[in-house]
């Protein structure tokens, strides 16, 4: 398989990791919020803000090797 076409893949899984670790980081963030752990709810939510970026920056790669 070519290169490009793998790194594509890795770029696909990667997105979909992403958005899966992201609804975990949530979750876990509701968790904490309702034991009354505010401060690491709110770096949970930091956490996912930074996942959200990562996974923008994975999209625009994957998109950068699909263009012409």
């Amino acid at each position: 398989m070519d290169p490009v076409e793998k790194a594509k893949i890795r770029l696909r899984e990667w997105i979909h990791h992403a958005e899966h670790h992201m609804e975990d980081y949530e979750k876990l963030a509701r968790e904490l919020e309702g034991l009354g752990k505010r401060e690491s709810a709110q770096e949970m939510r930091r956490v996912i803000e930074l996942a959200a970026q990562q996974k923008t920056s994975l999209g625009r790669a994957l998109e950068a090797l699909e263009g012409p």
